[in-house]
């Protein structure tokens, strides 16, 4: 059974790839415009318009409607049709591969370049030490197999991937929007924190601020850096995450040298805020010690808070710290040197806060706890929408390729006529008397090329099979195959298999 339907072929892709783009260099016409398709300029969906004196390097020429392929770093998709015709000359960078065809649409061939099983090959033989230095291989990609449907179909689907995938589009736009929507929420709930709103307190009797520094058990304190070593487990500055504290990112470290290590200890109810950090309204984020069963010491680059819990409670402080009321006042304290936003002891202690009743600051996070449980709950469902709306695209790409996305019609003129047109017109009539004045001149390599088709044993046979029982180049390969073909004496002929879906050759009678 076909993996295609009816009327659809699979070819290598050189074989129905005319594009031919010459070398232009913009520099010798420094005064005329370009449109060029550039690989930075993907991203914007538009080619850039500059003046030959503006560009760099050679680049080539490419017409409206062909269709590039990034050969730099081709994990990520770039895939791009080249506009409609305007009044500056189209060129493209040399990291692109071009394609043209007479029996492949520009949409359908865009979307195909853009589906899983032509990304999947196309990362899987890429040449480059990795990353952005990959690049994909303009012959390799020619051998790929392209699946071709009636060109009536090819339309159909192009249409239908427009509309469907312009719908998870929207989906995924609409989804995003979640994110800044939780961000917002929780901000609000933190800064509600720091005010008296969570509270049912007659309006007289409000919270009173106090300087942290009063409300502390003991003085506060920066860390310890010592050498790596196989002692006492310090904590990584890399331990201050968005989400709290990770007391699991750790190293071990030489403290033979320093007298009253304890000093350095943290415990459970302890505030570790950052010193440190390249951006203003990062440094000063801190994180709460909580479930620590073991004795981990903080570095340098922290200052520890450790709260009188008789007056504060470290869950409130941890709520409070990250209200705009307080960091606020810890970017205001801040100053830089050498790019670095800093914050002191000083700066700290004087930060101002509002000190409810013990019994309120129990409330307090209570609600919070609630709120943000709440939040993080919409964005476990937001997740997995995502992931799901992530997989669509590539899901309905995948459909389409197979011959699943649209209704096929009978009536659609089949690939491989269409093909075998295509085949005889290839070498037009001037062509074909070049090819046949050629033949005497290339009658050891034609008799080689046939020698080589015996030695295959096999009746009939694919042109990727032909090429792989040949040492010939690519390009070779298929230049001698075709003038064999435009020769009616040559023994063989192409044709389509219509249980594998394939075009083929074999040998026949002469």
């Amino acid at each position: 059974m076909s993996e295609f339907p009816d009327g659809w072929v699979k070819v290598p892709l050189g074989e129905v790839n005319a594009f031919s783009g010459s070398t232009v260099n913009p520099a010798s016409r420094p005064d005329e415009l370009f449109e060029l398709y550039s690989v930075p300029s993907f991203p914007t969906g538009m080619p850039e318009r500059l003046r030959g004196s503006e560009i760099g390097s050679t680049k080539q020429t490419v017409n409206a409607g062909d269709v590039l392929i990034s050969k730099i770093n081709p994990r990520i998709n770039r895939v791009w049709t080249v506009g409609p015709k305007s009044s500056e000359e189209q060129i493209a960078s040399s990291e692109w591969i071009g394609f043209r065809s007479d029996v492949v649409q520009p949409a359908f061939a865009n979307y195909y370049f853009r589906s899983p099983a032509f990304r999947d090959l196309l990362c899987s033989e890429v040449t480059g030490v990795g990353g952005s230095l990959t690049r994909a291989q303009p012959k390799r990609v020619a051998a790929y197999t392209l699946p071709i449907a009636p060109l009536a179909e090819q339309t159909r689907i192009a249409n239908q991937l427009d509309t469907l995938l312009a719908r998870i589009d929207t989906y995924n736009e609409h989804l995003d929007i979640i994110l800044g929507i939780l961000k917002r929420f929780r901000q609000t709930v933190l800064n509600a924190a720091a005010s008296d709103e969570f509270l049912e307190i007659a309006p007289k009797a409000p919270s009173r601020i106090v300087q942290l520094g009063t409300v502390l058990a003991e003085p506060l304190r920066n860390g310890k850096s010592v050498r790596d070593g196989s002692g006492l487990s310090v904590l990584r500055l890399t331990s201050l995450k968005p989400a709290g504290l990770d007391l699991k990112e750790t190293k071990t470290g030489d403290w033979s040298a320093v007298s009253d290590v304890r000093k350095f200890l943290i415990q459970n109810g302890d505030y570790l805020v950052s010193r440190g950090n390249g951006s203003r309204n990062l440094v000063g984020r801190g994180g709460l010690v909580i479930g620590c069963n073991e004795e981990i010491a903080f570095p340098d680059t922290m200052i520890r808070i450790r709260p009188d819990k008789a007056k504060l409670l470290p869950e409130y402080l941890k709520y409070v710290w990250s209200s705009q009321l307080v960091r606020q006042q810890i970017e205001r304290a801040a100053k830089t040197t050498a790019g670095i936003w800093k914050v002191s002891q000083p700066d700290l202690k004087s930060i101002c806060l509002p000190l409810p009743t013990l019994h309120d600051q129990l409330e307090i996070v209570s609600q919070v706890d609630g709120l943000l449980k709440f939040a993080d709950r919409i964005e476990a469902r937001y997740k997995a929408m995502r992931t799901y709306g992530q997989r669509l695209a590539p899901q309905v790409l995948a459909k389409a390729f197979r011959g699943e996305l649209v209704e096929q019609d009978p009536s659609d003129e089949p690939a491989a006529l269409l093909l075998a047109r295509l085949n005889t017109a290839r070498v037009p009539a001037v062509k074909r008397k070049s090819y046949a004045r050629k033949l005497e001149v290339k009658s050891e390599s034609d008799k080689s090329l046939l020698s080589a088709i015996d030695q295959m044993g096999k009746p009939e046979f694919t042109f990727e099979e032909l090429r792989q029982a040949s040492t010939r180049s690519y390009e070779s390969l298929r230049d001698e195959l075709f003038t064999l073909l435009s020769d009616a004496g040559s023994g063989i002929e192409q044709y389509f298999d219509t249980k594998r879906g394939l075009m083929k050759l074999r040998r026949i009678k002469k």
